[in-house]
Protein backbone atom coordinates (compact mmCIF):
# COMPACT_ATOMS: atom_id res chain seq x y z
CA UNK A 1 0.00 0.00 0.00
CA UNK A 2 2.73 2.46 0.93
CA UNK A 3 4.37 1.50 -2.79
CA UNK A 4 0.78 2.08 -4.02
CA UNK A 5 0.44 5.95 -2.26
CA UNK A 6 3.96 7.06 -2.88
CA UNK A 7 3.49 6.21 -6.63
CA UNK A 8 0.10 8.24 -6.87
CA UNK A 9 1.48 10.90 -5.01
CA UNK A 10 4.84 11.55 -7.29
CA UNK A 11 2.09 10.82 -10.22
CA UNK A 12 0.07 13.56 -9.02
CA UNK A 13 2.77 16.03 -8.79
CA UNK A 14 3.58 15.40 -12.21
CA UNK A 15 0.23 15.44 -13.87
CA UNK A 16 -0.29 18.74 -12.15
CA UNK A 17 3.16 20.14 -13.88
CA UNK A 18 1.58 18.72 -16.93
CA UNK A 19 -1.58 20.32 -16.71
CA UNK A 20 0.48 23.98 -16.25
CA UNK A 21 2.32 23.36 -19.49
CA UNK A 22 -0.81 22.04 -21.40
CA UNK A 23 -2.66 25.35 -20.70
CA UNK A 24 0.67 27.23 -21.32
CA UNK A 25 1.17 26.31 -24.67
CA UNK A 26 -2.46 26.53 -25.40
CA UNK A 27 -2.42 30.42 -24.19
CA UNK A 28 0.29 30.82 -26.43
CA UNK A 29 -1.87 30.82 -29.35
CA UNK A 30 -3.65 33.26 -27.84
CA UNK A 31 -0.72 35.71 -26.51
CA UNK A 32 1.18 35.30 -29.99
CA UNK A 33 -1.97 36.80 -31.37
CA UNK A 34 -2.74 39.83 -29.22
CA UNK A 35 1.05 40.76 -29.50
CA UNK A 36 3.10 39.82 -32.03
CA UNK A 37 6.57 40.44 -30.71
CA UNK A 38 5.84 37.98 -27.75
CA UNK A 39 8.45 35.81 -27.24
CA UNK A 40 8.03 32.83 -25.26
CA UNK A 41 10.15 31.49 -22.83
CA UNK A 42 11.23 28.57 -25.26
CA UNK A 43 11.75 30.56 -28.13
CA UNK A 44 15.83 30.00 -28.26
CA UNK A 45 16.92 29.44 -32.30
CA UNK A 46 15.85 27.97 -35.29
CA UNK A 47 15.78 24.13 -33.83
CA UNK A 48 14.32 25.02 -30.38
CA UNK A 49 11.44 27.21 -31.01
CA UNK A 50 8.03 26.82 -29.33
CA UNK A 51 6.56 29.60 -31.75
CA UNK A 52 7.31 27.40 -34.93
CA UNK A 53 6.11 23.92 -33.45
CA UNK A 54 2.42 26.21 -32.24
CA UNK A 55 2.11 27.38 -35.56
CA UNK A 56 1.90 24.12 -37.84
CA UNK A 57 -0.76 22.30 -38.30
CA UNK A 58 0.06 19.92 -36.25
CA UNK A 59 -0.31 21.59 -32.82
CA UNK A 60 -4.02 21.51 -33.67
CA UNK A 61 -6.60 18.39 -33.57
CA UNK A 62 -10.55 19.13 -34.94
CA UNK A 63 -8.81 22.87 -34.35
CA UNK A 64 -8.16 22.36 -31.08
CA UNK A 65 -4.80 23.09 -29.60
CA UNK A 66 -3.08 19.76 -28.45
CA UNK A 67 -2.27 21.59 -25.31
CA UNK A 68 -5.80 21.37 -24.17
CA UNK A 69 -6.05 17.44 -25.04
CA UNK A 70 -2.70 17.69 -22.78
CA UNK A 71 -4.43 19.47 -19.84
CA UNK A 72 -7.36 17.13 -20.14
CA UNK A 73 -4.97 13.92 -20.09
CA UNK A 74 -3.29 15.03 -17.06
CA UNK A 75 -6.46 15.67 -15.69
CA UNK A 76 -7.69 11.90 -15.86
CA UNK A 77 -4.11 11.35 -14.69
CA UNK A 78 -4.43 13.48 -11.23
CA UNK A 79 -8.21 12.38 -10.66
CA UNK A 80 -6.93 8.44 -11.18
CA UNK A 81 -4.16 9.08 -8.97
CA UNK A 82 -6.36 10.31 -5.77
CA UNK A 83 -8.91 7.45 -6.76
CA UNK A 84 -5.89 5.10 -5.91
CA UNK A 85 -5.34 6.33 -2.63
CA UNK A 86 -8.60 4.53 -1.50
CA UNK A 87 -8.75 0.74 0.19
CA UNK A 88 -11.74 -0.32 -2.45
CA UNK A 89 -11.33 -3.30 -4.34
CA UNK A 90 -13.33 -1.78 -7.26
CA UNK A 91 -10.37 1.03 -6.95
CA UNK A 92 -7.70 -1.62 -7.01
CA UNK A 93 -6.97 -1.65 -10.79
CA UNK A 94 -6.72 1.87 -11.39
CA UNK A 95 -2.96 1.82 -11.40
CA UNK A 96 -3.05 -0.82 -14.01
CA UNK A 97 -5.46 2.15 -15.67
CA UNK A 98 -2.79 4.70 -15.55
CA UNK A 99 -0.11 2.18 -16.69
CA UNK A 100 -1.93 1.96 -19.76
CA UNK A 101 -3.10 5.49 -20.44
CA UNK A 102 0.60 6.26 -20.10
CA UNK A 103 1.77 3.62 -22.45
CA UNK A 104 -0.34 5.21 -25.05
CA UNK A 105 0.84 8.90 -24.12
CA UNK A 106 4.45 6.90 -24.80
CA UNK A 107 3.84 6.24 -28.25
CA UNK A 108 2.03 9.34 -28.88
CA UNK A 109 5.14 11.52 -27.76
CA UNK A 110 7.32 9.31 -29.83
CA UNK A 111 4.84 10.47 -32.93
CA UNK A 112 5.45 13.83 -32.43
CA UNK A 113 8.95 13.45 -31.99
CA UNK A 114 9.33 12.56 -35.12
CA UNK A 115 7.10 14.88 -36.66
CA UNK A 116 9.36 17.87 -34.72
CA UNK A 117 12.32 16.28 -35.86
CA UNK A 118 11.71 15.79 -39.81
CA UNK A 119 8.27 17.67 -40.63
CA UNK A 120 8.46 20.75 -38.82
CA UNK A 121 12.24 20.94 -37.90
CA UNK A 122 12.24 22.14 -34.62
CA UNK A 123 11.16 20.81 -31.03
CA UNK A 124 9.07 22.68 -28.48
CA UNK A 125 10.72 22.58 -25.10
CA UNK A 126 7.95 22.47 -23.34
CA UNK A 127 6.86 19.74 -26.00
CA UNK A 128 9.43 17.73 -24.40
CA UNK A 129 9.23 18.25 -21.13
CA UNK A 130 5.33 16.93 -21.41
CA UNK A 131 7.16 13.73 -23.15
CA UNK A 132 9.57 13.82 -20.26
CA UNK A 133 6.29 13.64 -17.62
CA UNK A 134 4.90 10.79 -20.26
CA UNK A 135 7.89 8.54 -19.35
CA UNK A 136 8.12 9.31 -16.19
CA UNK A 137 4.13 8.24 -15.05
CA UNK A 138 4.98 5.12 -17.88
CA UNK A 139 8.02 4.31 -15.13
CA UNK A 140 6.08 4.67 -11.88
CA UNK A 141 2.96 3.40 -12.94
CA UNK A 142 4.81 0.18 -14.25
CA UNK A 143 6.30 0.20 -10.75
CA UNK A 144 2.83 0.61 -9.14
CA UNK A 145 1.03 -2.81 -10.56
CA UNK A 146 4.29 -4.74 -9.93
CA UNK A 147 7.25 -3.86 -12.02
CA UNK A 148 7.27 -7.60 -14.01
CA UNK A 149 6.70 -6.45 -17.20
CA UNK A 150 4.55 -9.59 -19.01
CA UNK A 151 2.32 -9.54 -15.54
CA UNK A 152 2.04 -6.22 -16.23
CA UNK A 153 0.93 -6.39 -19.76
CA UNK A 154 -1.30 -8.77 -19.47
CA UNK A 155 -3.67 -7.34 -16.27
CA UNK A 156 -3.72 -3.83 -17.95
CA UNK A 157 -5.11 -5.55 -21.39
CA UNK A 158 -7.55 -7.70 -19.15
CA UNK A 159 -8.32 -4.40 -17.03
CA UNK A 160 -8.91 -1.73 -20.45
CA UNK A 161 -10.77 -4.61 -21.91
CA UNK A 162 -13.15 -4.82 -18.63
CA UNK A 163 -12.96 -1.14 -18.49
CA UNK A 164 -16.57 -1.02 -18.32
CA UNK A 165 -16.87 -2.13 -14.39
CA UNK A 166 -14.22 0.36 -13.32
CA UNK A 167 -15.46 3.54 -11.90
CA UNK A 168 -11.91 4.75 -12.65
CA UNK A 169 -12.82 4.45 -16.71
CA UNK A 170 -15.84 6.65 -16.15
CA UNK A 171 -14.10 8.89 -13.91
CA UNK A 172 -10.88 8.99 -17.20
CA UNK A 173 -13.99 9.41 -19.92
CA UNK A 174 -15.72 12.43 -17.93
CA UNK A 175 -12.92 14.42 -16.69
CA UNK A 176 -11.06 14.15 -20.01
CA UNK A 177 -14.52 15.20 -22.29
CA UNK A 178 -15.06 17.91 -19.29
CA UNK A 179 -11.87 19.42 -20.01
CA UNK A 180 -11.61 19.31 -23.40
CA UNK A 181 -15.10 20.18 -24.14
CA UNK A 182 -15.13 23.24 -21.74
CA UNK A 183 -11.32 24.02 -22.37
CA UNK A 184 -12.12 23.79 -26.44
CA UNK A 185 -15.09 26.52 -25.66
CA UNK A 186 -13.18 29.21 -23.61
CA UNK A 187 -10.47 28.67 -26.46
CA UNK A 188 -12.41 29.13 -29.18
CA UNK A 189 -14.39 32.49 -27.68
CA UNK A 190 -10.92 34.02 -26.81
CA UNK A 191 -9.15 32.98 -29.78
CA UNK A 192 -12.10 34.75 -31.70
CA UNK A 193 -11.20 37.89 -29.51
CA UNK A 194 -7.54 38.14 -29.64
CA UNK A 195 -8.20 38.12 -33.76
CA UNK A 196 -10.47 40.99 -33.69
CA UNK A 197 -8.02 42.57 -31.75
CA UNK A 198 -5.10 41.76 -33.80
CA UNK A 199 -6.73 42.60 -36.65
CA UNK A 200 -7.63 46.00 -35.50
CA UNK A 201 -4.58 46.65 -33.97
CA UNK A 202 -2.87 45.85 -37.12
CA UNK A 203 -5.29 47.38 -39.51
CA UNK A 204 -4.85 51.10 -37.82
CA UNK A 205 -0.95 50.94 -37.26
CA UNK A 206 -0.54 49.97 -41.13
CA UNK A 207 -3.16 53.28 -42.07
CA UNK A 208 -1.91 55.38 -39.64
CA UNK A 209 1.84 54.38 -40.33
CA UNK A 210 2.93 54.04 -36.87
CA UNK A 211 3.04 50.39 -36.49
CA UNK A 212 2.72 48.09 -34.99
CA UNK A 213 4.65 45.81 -38.34
CA UNK A 214 8.28 47.02 -39.00
CA UNK A 215 8.24 49.47 -41.97
CA UNK A 216 11.08 50.55 -43.91
CA UNK A 217 11.02 54.21 -44.73
CA UNK A 218 8.57 55.74 -46.22
CA UNK A 219 9.99 55.93 -49.99
CA UNK A 220 7.96 55.58 -52.65
CA UNK A 221 8.89 53.15 -55.18
CA UNK A 222 8.38 52.78 -59.23
CA UNK A 223 5.27 51.55 -60.52
CA UNK A 224 5.56 47.58 -60.38
CA UNK A 225 6.01 45.48 -63.94
CA UNK A 226 4.68 43.94 -65.66
CA UNK A 227 1.81 45.44 -64.58
CA UNK A 228 2.40 49.21 -65.55
CA UNK A 229 0.76 51.62 -62.56
CA UNK A 230 0.57 49.07 -60.05
CA UNK A 231 1.13 51.53 -56.30
CA UNK A 232 3.28 49.38 -54.96
CA UNK A 233 3.39 50.94 -51.12
CA UNK A 234 5.79 48.39 -49.97
CA UNK A 235 8.59 51.04 -49.71
CA UNK A 236 11.82 50.24 -49.36
CA UNK A 237 11.50 46.82 -50.83
CA UNK A 238 12.81 46.48 -53.77
CA UNK A 239 10.82 45.44 -56.92
CA UNK A 240 12.89 45.03 -59.94
CA UNK A 241 10.29 44.39 -62.19
CA UNK A 242 10.32 40.53 -62.98
CA UNK A 243 8.25 39.75 -59.63
CA UNK A 244 4.93 37.92 -60.74
CA UNK A 245 2.16 40.02 -59.50
CA UNK A 246 -1.51 38.53 -58.61
CA UNK A 247 -4.49 41.29 -58.64
CA UNK A 248 -5.34 44.55 -60.18
CA UNK A 249 -2.77 47.76 -61.00
CA UNK A 250 -4.45 50.46 -58.56
CA UNK A 251 -5.27 47.80 -55.38
CA UNK A 252 -5.04 49.72 -52.64
CA UNK A 253 -3.45 46.81 -50.65
CA UNK A 254 -0.21 45.43 -52.34
CA UNK A 255 0.80 41.91 -50.27
CA UNK A 256 4.55 41.08 -50.90
CA UNK A 257 5.69 37.72 -49.79
CA UNK A 258 8.65 36.04 -49.95
CA UNK A 259 8.08 32.30 -50.08
CA UNK A 260 9.34 28.94 -50.45
CA UNK A 261 7.57 26.11 -52.65
CA UNK A 262 8.44 23.39 -49.93
CA UNK A 263 7.67 25.35 -46.60
CA UNK A 264 4.14 24.56 -45.11
CA UNK A 265 3.29 27.52 -43.48
CA UNK A 266 3.93 28.97 -47.61
CA UNK A 267 1.76 26.40 -48.55
CA UNK A 268 -0.94 27.82 -46.29
CA UNK A 269 -0.08 31.87 -46.53
CA UNK A 270 -0.31 31.52 -49.98
CA UNK A 271 -4.08 29.79 -50.46
CA UNK A 272 -5.04 32.20 -47.48
CA UNK A 273 -3.94 34.73 -49.17
CA UNK A 274 -5.08 34.13 -52.00
CA UNK A 275 -8.86 33.70 -50.38
CA UNK A 276 -8.66 37.20 -49.74
CA UNK A 277 -7.58 38.61 -52.59
CA UNK A 278 -10.54 36.20 -54.52
CA UNK A 279 -13.05 37.83 -51.93
CA UNK A 280 -11.62 41.73 -52.62
CA UNK A 281 -10.46 41.40 -56.50
CA UNK A 282 -10.31 45.09 -57.08
CA UNK A 283 -8.65 45.43 -53.74
CA UNK A 284 -6.06 43.56 -53.12
CA UNK A 285 -2.55 42.53 -55.20
CA UNK A 286 -0.05 40.20 -54.55
CA UNK A 287 3.29 40.55 -55.48
CA UNK A 288 5.59 37.11 -54.74
CA UNK A 289 9.15 36.95 -54.10
CA UNK A 290 11.32 33.40 -54.10
CA UNK A 291 13.31 32.90 -51.03
CA UNK A 292 13.81 29.34 -51.09
CA UNK A 293 14.93 27.55 -47.50
CA UNK A 294 17.94 25.42 -49.59
CA UNK A 295 21.73 25.98 -49.78
CA UNK A 296 22.01 25.08 -53.08
CA UNK A 297 20.81 28.51 -54.22
CA UNK A 298 20.52 30.68 -50.71
CA UNK A 299 23.78 30.79 -49.51
CA UNK A 300 22.25 32.31 -46.42
CA UNK A 301 21.10 28.78 -45.45
CA UNK A 302 23.14 27.27 -42.12
CA UNK A 303 21.98 23.84 -42.66
CA UNK A 304 19.75 22.23 -45.04
CA UNK A 305 15.98 22.23 -45.23
CA UNK A 306 13.89 21.90 -48.54
CA UNK A 307 15.94 20.14 -50.45
CA UNK A 308 13.78 21.03 -53.70
CA UNK A 309 12.91 24.43 -52.82
CA UNK A 310 15.55 25.95 -55.25
CA UNK A 311 14.81 23.83 -58.59
CA UNK A 312 10.78 24.55 -58.03
CA UNK A 313 11.48 28.20 -57.67
CA UNK A 314 13.67 27.93 -61.11
CA UNK A 315 10.80 25.81 -62.78
CA UNK A 316 8.35 28.42 -61.65
CA UNK A 317 9.75 31.67 -62.84
CA UNK A 318 10.58 29.42 -66.27
CA UNK A 319 6.62 28.76 -65.95
CA UNK A 320 6.19 32.74 -65.61
CA UNK A 321 8.36 33.34 -68.96
CA UNK A 322 5.44 31.40 -70.58
CA UNK A 323 3.19 33.48 -68.62
CA UNK A 324 1.67 30.51 -66.20
CA UNK A 325 3.66 31.24 -63.01
CA UNK A 326 0.47 31.16 -61.27
CA UNK A 327 -0.90 28.08 -62.80
CA UNK A 328 2.23 26.64 -61.44
CA UNK A 329 2.48 28.24 -58.13
CA UNK A 330 -0.84 27.02 -57.25
CA UNK A 331 0.35 23.47 -58.43
CA UNK A 332 3.75 23.62 -56.92
CA UNK A 333 1.93 24.70 -53.55
CA UNK A 334 -0.98 21.71 -53.51
CA UNK A 335 2.07 19.23 -54.29
CA UNK A 336 5.07 20.25 -52.03
CA UNK A 337 5.70 17.43 -50.78
CA UNK A 338 6.36 16.07 -54.29
CA UNK A 339 8.67 18.41 -56.37
CA UNK A 340 11.30 15.99 -57.87
CA UNK A 341 13.18 17.05 -61.27
CA UNK A 342 9.65 14.09 -62.79
CA UNK A 343 7.80 15.79 -61.06
CA UNK A 344 8.19 19.14 -61.82
CA UNK A 345 8.12 18.09 -65.61
CA UNK A 346 5.02 16.50 -64.96
CA UNK A 347 3.54 19.63 -63.49
CA UNK A 348 5.07 21.95 -66.28
CA UNK A 349 3.22 19.61 -68.59
CA UNK A 350 -0.59 19.86 -66.48
CA UNK A 351 0.15 24.14 -66.76
CA UNK A 352 0.36 23.65 -70.18
CA UNK A 353 3.75 24.72 -71.03
CA UNK A 354 6.07 24.68 -74.20
CA UNK A 355 8.02 21.06 -72.44
CA UNK A 356 11.08 21.81 -74.99
CA UNK A 357 11.50 25.34 -73.90
CA UNK A 358 10.49 25.00 -70.51
CA UNK A 359 13.17 22.34 -70.44
CA UNK A 360 15.94 24.88 -71.91
CA UNK A 361 14.54 27.40 -69.81
CA UNK A 362 16.08 25.44 -66.50
CA UNK A 363 19.77 25.26 -67.91
CA UNK A 364 19.45 29.14 -68.54
CA UNK A 365 21.93 31.01 -66.37
CA UNK A 366 19.40 34.16 -65.82
CA UNK A 367 16.91 31.79 -64.37
CA UNK A 368 19.34 31.77 -61.21
CA UNK A 369 20.16 35.13 -61.03
CA UNK A 370 16.62 36.05 -60.69
CA UNK A 371 15.78 34.06 -57.80
CA UNK A 372 18.94 35.12 -56.32
CA UNK A 373 17.86 38.83 -56.62
CA UNK A 374 14.82 37.84 -54.51
CA UNK A 375 17.33 35.87 -51.90
CA UNK A 376 19.48 39.18 -52.10
CA UNK A 377 16.59 41.65 -51.28
CA UNK A 378 15.30 38.85 -48.39
CA UNK A 379 18.63 38.81 -46.73
CA UNK A 380 18.66 42.57 -46.56
CA UNK A 381 15.53 42.78 -45.03
CA UNK A 382 17.00 40.44 -42.70
CA UNK A 383 14.14 37.18 -43.53
CA UNK A 384 15.04 34.29 -41.42
CA UNK A 385 12.31 31.99 -42.36
CA UNK A 386 9.38 31.75 -44.57
CA UNK A 387 6.49 32.63 -45.18
CA UNK A 388 7.68 36.94 -44.83
CA UNK A 389 4.88 38.87 -45.76
CA UNK A 390 4.45 42.55 -46.19
CA UNK A 391 0.77 44.67 -46.49
CA UNK A 392 1.38 47.91 -47.77
CA UNK A 393 5.25 47.70 -46.43
CA UNK A 394 4.35 46.40 -43.32
CA UNK A 395 6.41 43.17 -42.19
CA UNK A 396 3.31 40.65 -40.73
CA UNK A 397 4.21 39.24 -37.71
CA UNK A 398 3.04 36.52 -35.60
CA UNK A 399 1.46 33.27 -37.52
CA UNK A 400 -0.14 33.36 -41.35
CA UNK A 401 -3.56 32.62 -40.09
CA UNK A 402 -6.00 33.06 -42.96
CA UNK A 403 -8.55 34.11 -40.90
CA UNK A 404 -6.86 36.59 -39.02
CA UNK A 405 -5.36 37.64 -42.78
CA UNK A 406 -8.93 37.91 -43.72
CA UNK A 407 -9.65 40.05 -41.16
CA UNK A 408 -7.00 42.60 -41.09
CA UNK A 409 -7.99 43.03 -44.88
CA UNK A 410 -11.39 43.46 -44.20
CA UNK A 411 -10.85 46.41 -41.30
CA UNK A 412 -8.25 47.95 -44.04
CA UNK A 413 -10.86 48.29 -46.45
CA UNK A 414 -13.37 49.30 -43.81
CA UNK A 415 -15.63 46.53 -44.29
Amino acid sequence: MKQRRAGSILILALAGAGIGLGVYLTLLHIWKLIDPNFVSLCEINQSFDCNTVNSSKYARVFGLPLGIYGAGFYGVLAVLSIMSWFRSERLSRVPHIMFGLSLASVAISVVLAIISHFVIGAFCLFCMLMWFINLAVCGISFWMVGGRLGDALRETGGELVRCYRSPGCYAAVFVFIGVVWIGGAQFGKYEAKAKDFAAYRIAEGIASGKGPGARFGTVELPDLRPTPGLQNRSADITIEGHEPVRGPANAPIVIVIFSDFECPYCQRAAFGIEAVREEHPRDVAVVFKHYPLDFDCNPYMKRPMHQHACEAAFASVCAKRQGRFWEMHDTLFRNRTKLGDADLAAYAESVGLDMEAFSGCLEDRSVVLEVNQDIEEGKRLSIRGTPAIYINGYLWKGPADPDLLKRTIDRLLGQ
